[in-house]
């Protein structure tokens, strides 16, 4: 009999790297909770991009063909000067 371990995996199509344990928090609440953010902040710099002023949203999608949850998160980039 194959064991099961609860563990979240997050699919990456970017190929960014970063780990953020905050941000990692606040996925694992959308997925247990499904309560959506907006506008969190990052400061991050990355190996492949270099330095980047983010703000994050993110929501539930909701799809009833499938049993798995999926969660949109959207990157916005923050250039200076900008709220």
């Amino acid at each position: 009999m194959r064991r099961w371990r609860k563990r979240r995996r997050y699919r990456n199509p970017a190929g960014l790297k970063f780990n953020v344990p905050k941000l990692r928090e606040l996925l694992d609440r959308i997925l247990s909770e499904a309560v959506p953010f907006d506008d969190y902040p990052l400061e991050h710099r990355f190996s492949n991009i270099g330095f980047k002023q983010l703000r994050l949203r993110a929501r539930l999608l909701k799809e009833e063909a499938t049993a798995g949850k999926k969660i949109l998160l959207a990157m916005e980039e923050i250039k200076d000067g900008e709220p």
